[in-house]
């Protein structure tokens, strides 16, 4: 396969990966507004185990048991999951989620820094220019200038998430040919959803949730841990770290497309402005 192939291979699979998560808010949200949300997260990595194994099982290629790389990939994914979603949440109870948003999305600088000095992956002005003006366009989709004041603790809780997130991208970056993408997020998934498990309460909650629930539940894990996460892993195969962070970047114009399509909401004139500096942002390294 051509280099050129290979990268928009690539770019597919990470503008797929951004298409698939801004899909899989809209049955988390309706899931997450129906029931507590600490069972609807337990429940929805839940599922999306169980789809990842059973498409591991009919993909492994006669290989009977993961190998030792792909265990500790998962348990290095799994980690750094566990870890990212606890700052998230620590994040959300102490300030708004534009607020969050922004913040998390620094990942990018830090991806882009971990993996110039860990993979030796290097970006060039135009890539700095077009990462500016992405992060400025996310700020302005995510509404920040009408957010409440900033929380100290909010913003060391979103930093360690964003931080979290950065080491699972440039770490899958580093391994990624040597593991089985599908198998490595089976058990990853497993893992977290067992470290969930030993919360107090997590079994109980998950075992009341109404059938229309646990379908949502499947629905977000489906687009968002299974598809997605899977998609995003094999964008790393051929495109730098740092590249598949900025092309992610684009999840918020697919959310208020999305959103528009599934509810009828009109984007405002600032998210309209938004979306087209993300866009112009993503363009100007990749073209």
């Amino acid at each position: 396969m051509s280099s050129h192939s290979s990268a928009g291979r690539g770019m597919l699979f990470a503008v797929l990966a951004a298409l698939l998560a801004a899909g899989f808010l809209i049955p988390y949200k309706a899931a997450a507004l129906a029931s507590p949300r600490a069972a609807v997260v337990m429940a929805m990595l839940g599922c999306a185990a169980v789809l990842n194994s059973i498409t591991a099982m009919t993909t492994a290629k006669g290989r009977s048991r993961p190998s030792p790389a792909s265990w500790r990939a998962a348990i290095v994914l799994a980690v750094l999951s566990v870890l990212g979603n606890v700052g998230m949440a620590g994040a959300l109870s102490v300030q708004k989620a534009a607020l969050t948003s922004v913040f998390v999305q620094t990942q990018l600088l830090m991806i882009t820094i971990l993996a110039w000095l860990f993979l030796g992956e290097r970006v060039g002005l135009r890539f700095g220019l077009g990462s500016l003006v992405a992060f400025a366009g996310f700020i302005v989709i995510s509404g920040l200038g009408t957010a409440d004041s900033l929380a100290p603790a909010g913003i060391l809780w979103a930093l360690s998430a964003a931080a979290a997130f950065a080491m699972m991208q440039v770490y899958t970056r580093a391994v990624i040919r040597h593991i089985h993408p599908v198998v490595v997020n089976a058990l990853r998934l497993w893992l977290a959803t067992g470290v969930l498990a030993l919360w107090p309460g997590s079994l109980g909650s998950i075992a009341v949730l109404p059938i229309n629930t646990w379908l949502l539940c499947a629905c977000a894990a489906l687009l968002g841990p299974f598809l997605s996460r899977l998609c995003l892993m094999e964008s790393v195969r051929t495109l730098s770290a740092a590249r598949v962070a900025l092309i992610v970047m684009v999840n918020p114009v697919f959310a208020a497309i999305l959103g528009f399509l599934a509810f009828g909401a009109v984007p405002t004139a600032l998210e309209l402005a938004g979306a087209g500096l993300i866009l112009g942002g993503i363009s100007v390294p990749l073209w």
